[in-house]
């Protein structure tokens, strides 16, 4: 496909090719010119995130196919050249392709995504913030002219014998090819074509620059490191997934031992209250007790009073009786004495 083609083909048209998640961004564009005028792969800019990143990190890949040229005051883009802006026109910058348009002030090119949201359109920009372009090292200048155009159905005659050859057979002649067997073809076309972009993709998520130069080689030392990387973080991930379940059975353990606490709580509390609310009556219990106790213990001081108030007046009686009859009474008399005494 031509550029200008390719311009008609999208002109107020969106154009997605890379992330589904993201649609429709100057990126896409980008990506979309250098596959299909350029027929390179869509992993050309692999491993960028922004556009100002295609000028500032250019790709191995890019570096080999494009001439990198800086902007300066006497440049100017030609036709098909892809020209970035830093991230100072915005935060991720902007990719265009310049159609040849232009001068040192201005410059004509296909965008998208400028404003934000826009289809593809040709727009004229100035030179503001532009970091510079890329310039295709294969190019042939595309003007429409009949030479350019009688040169690229020549190529793409060329290519299409040697795809049928792939398809046929070497020494296959193109030229007996009959509608039957040019329907099989294009069968098995679309599947190779099918299977060579899937197999760009491939190599597009493993961060390779080059499919063609990727074998599928190259794509089981990648896969099996991400195996062995897997299996590592498994070996490290069982002595974590057994020590969560013995904290899982330990806090289980622990919410048990808090249940128990819990309902042990609850019962002493419950006691506690029946006993507080008891103690009312409990206490006129043993007041009324101590009252009466107090009662004996009057009753016995009393007693003890008069007793020992009887065994003084005995014991004086006794001293006089001494005094008086120490001649005539015994001792045996004088404890009879005292003990008649006592009887009374």
């Amino acid at each position: 496909m031509i550029f200008k083609e390719f311009i008609n083909k999208y002109l107020n048209q969106y154009l997605e090719v890379v992330d589904a998640t993201n649609k429709n961004q100057c990126f896409d564009l980008a990506i979309g010119y250098c596959v299909e005028v350029l027929e390179l792969p869509t992993s050309i800019f692999s491993g960028l995130m922004y556009a100002y990143q295609i000028y500032t990190n250019p790709t191995t890949l890019e570096k080999e196919k494009f001439d990198i040229i800086a902007n300066s005051p006497t440049g100017v883009p030609k036709v098909g050249d892809i020209v970035i802006f830093s991230n100072k026109y915005g935060s991720a910058g902007h990719v265009v392709v310049a159609t040849g348009v232009g001068d040192t002030k201005t410059f004509q090119a296909f965008s998208q995504n400028d404003p934000t949201g826009s289809k593809c359109v040709l727009k004229t920009y100035n030179y503001d913030y532009v970091l510079g372009w890329l310039h295709f090292k294969n190019w042939t200048e595309i003007n429409n002219s009949d030479n350019t155009m009688n040169e690229n159905i020549t190529r793409k005659s060329s290519f299409f014998d040697k795809v049928w050859q792939a398809f046929k057979g070497t020494g296959s002649n193109t030229d007996l090819v009959d509608e039957v067997t040019l329907v099989d073809f294009i069968d098995w076309l679309g599947s190779n074509i099918n299977r060579a972009s899937n197999y760009d993709k491939v190599c597009n998520y493993l961060e390779f620059t080059n499919s063609k130069t990727t074998s599928f080689e190259d794509i089981q030392r990648v896969i099996a490191g991400y195996k062995s990387r897997i299996t590592d973080l498994t070996n490290q991930l069982n002595p974590l997934a057994s020590e969560i379940k013995n904290k899982e059975e330990q806090v289980s353990r622990l919410k048990t031992q808090v249940t128990e606490i819990e309902k042990l709580n609850s019962e002493l509390t419950k006691k506690l209250t029946e006993a507080l609310n008891s103690l009312p009556g409990m206490q006129k219990v043993y007041e009324d007790r101590i009252t009466v106790l107090q009662g004996q213990i009057d009753t016995l001081a009393k007693e003890k009073g008069e007793s020992i108030a009887t065994i003084q007046t005995l014991k004086t009686k006794v001293d006089d009786l001494i005094k008086n009859q120490t001649s005539v009474l015994t001792i045996k008399d004088l404890i009879l004495l005292i003990i008649g005494k006592i009887k009374k």
